[in-house]
């Protein structure tokens, strides 16, 4: 019999959905959000060798985008430099 999801209630011993908050799960383990940390020094290093790499990665990001906290931290100097 197939129930639907809104009748079906818990039982005893079923596995609750974790909690995710921030794109990481409350568990300490679990899913992750979607990160690359080699493309984010590729931006980095690149906006630190041209102006024209700036303006696209300004124009393309912002610093909360960053997985890395210090990434975007150093993404944040470079605007404020070049600005």
């Amino acid at each position: 019999m197939v129930q639907p999801l809104q009748s079906r209630r818990a039982r005893p011993g079923d596995r609750l959905p974790e909690l995710i908050v921030a794109g990481r799960s409350a568990g300490g383990g679990g899913r992750q959000i979607p990160h690359d940390l080699e493309a984010e020094e590729s931006l980095l290093g690149a906006m630190l060798l041209s102006r024209d790499a700036i303006a696209v990665g300004v124009e393309t990001c912002t610093a909360d985008d960053f997985y890395k906290p210090v990434h975007g931290y150093i993404f944040d100097a470079i605007v404020s430099l070049y600005g």
